[in-house]
């Protein structure tokens, strides 16, 4: 059975580039129409729903694309960018050190104890927020070579795409994961 196809969904384009809005714009669009409360039918829109979450997120676009393209998506535990690579150590070291500050601050029993954590937190503050520019600069630079899957797929390049696919995908899925767990440890130490 094949999947279900999200860009047709939306009535959008089969491309690894989309504009956020535009899917968004999409979506909206549809919603008008198949919304339960405008009568439309509760399946389709919540096909309609489905699509817009998978194609409003770049790395599970790529996967869809992938899906519909190849037959199957990239392989998650093929090989990382030496440009997404570079980017563990130093994101997994500044994580780390919020980790322990974080439950060092929660096991503090005293208001001094804890008083004397922020002025680490503080300190931890600037290396978190630059390993958070780092990896949003990454993702934007990931972001940019989106139009290379398009631009092999048109050209008959589907090899080629197919490795840029996965290449972006495993990338975009770091990256992310990246800058969620980077947010949640600048909000748990600020709070």
């Amino acid at each position: 059975m094949s999947p279900a196809d999200h860009f047709s969904a939306l009535g959008l384009p089969r491309r690894a580039e989309l504009d956020p809005e535009e899917v968004r714009a999409a979506f909206q669009e549809r919603s008008r129409t198949l919304h339960p409360d405008a009568g439309g039918d509760p399946e389709a829109f919540e096909a309609a729903n489905r699509a817009a979450a998978v194609l409003a997120e770049p790395a599970s676009r790529l996967r869809h694309l992938a899906e519909l393209e190849f037959g199957a998506p990239p392989d998650p535990a093929g090989a990382v960018d030496a440009a997404t690579m570079a980017l563990f150590e130093p994101t997994a070291s500044v994580l780390a050190e919020a980790d322990a500050l974080i439950a060092r601050r929660e096991a503090a029993t005293s208001a001094v104890g804890r008083a004397l954590l922020e002025r680490g937190a503080a300190e931890l503050a600037g290396p978190l927020l630059a390993a958070g520019g780092a990896v949003r600069g990454r993702r934007g630079e990931a972001l940019a070579r989106l139009a290379e899957v398009d631009a092999a797929l048109a050209s008959g390049g589907r090899e080629r795409a197919r490795e840029l696919i996965g290449e972006l995908a495993r990338a975009l899925a770091f990256l992310g994961k990246w800058e969620a767990q980077i947010a949640a440890r600048v909000a748990a130490l600020a709070g």
